[in-house]
């Protein structure tokens, strides 16, 4: 059984400590909420996770593969709490860009995550024009996307409504009763079953 471990982590912003000596495992299906105080370090913690930040120390792997082998990345997507997504293309266009920089599966088109997540008719839409909803509803296609095993969202439910918010558990649940597992943050209070994961 795939294992995704935490191994004495610690992170460092200046002066500020933000975590030390974080242990955690999480087996293949774990939905794991990381809380913590705002300032306590779970964005930078999910940053870590994905590889995009350094630790001060520390180690993580997935399947006995450690943060900076291609074997990890290539099972790892991350979605920030900051829309990436450029206001100058459409929305078809802001999610092919994302495609070409994930594990995708290529079976699946673009229009169909759209479908799912109620943007079919804003696919020629410039982002521009579209809602802080709608934004969020650009990036989080990839979760229909991904074949990524380990799924780091930062805030998924931001900007999103009640039926928004359903789906993207529906989309979270599905993914880890397949196997997967994903860590998320939220300030919002969520259905899911979750393990915790406290700074």
């Amino acid at each position: 059984m795939p294992v995704f471990e935490i191994k004495d982590l610690s992170c460092q912003k200046g002066f500020n400590l933000l975590f030390k000596d974080i242990n955690f495992t999480a087996k293949e299906s774990d939905i794991v909420q990381v809380k913590g105080a705002n300032g306590k370090g779970k964005t930078s913690l999910l940053r870590i996770l994905s590889g995009l930040s350094e630790p001060d120390s520390g180690q993580i792997s997935f399947n006995d593969s450690l943060s900076d082998s291609d074997e990890y990345q290539k099972d790892i997507l991350y979605l920030g709490h900051n829309p990436s997504i450029s206001v100058d293309l459409t929305v078809i266009e802001n999610l092919e860009y994302l495609r070409s920089l994930n594990n995708t599966d290529l079976n699946l088109q673009s229009l169909h995550a759209l479908k799912k997540l109620g943007l079919a008719n804003f696919q020629n839409e410039f982002c521009l024009n579209l809602s802080a909803g709608q934004k969020r509803r650009v990036i989080l296609s990839m979760l229909v996307l991904s074949k990524s095993k380990i799924w780091l969202l930062d805030e998924p439910f931001t900007a999103l409504d009640s039926l928004g918010i359903e789906l993207i558990e529906s989309l979270i649940k599905h993914h880890c009763d397949n196997g997967g597992v994903c860590f998320f943050t939220s300030h919002q209070t969520s259905s899911l079953n979750v393990k915790e994961l406290v700074l």
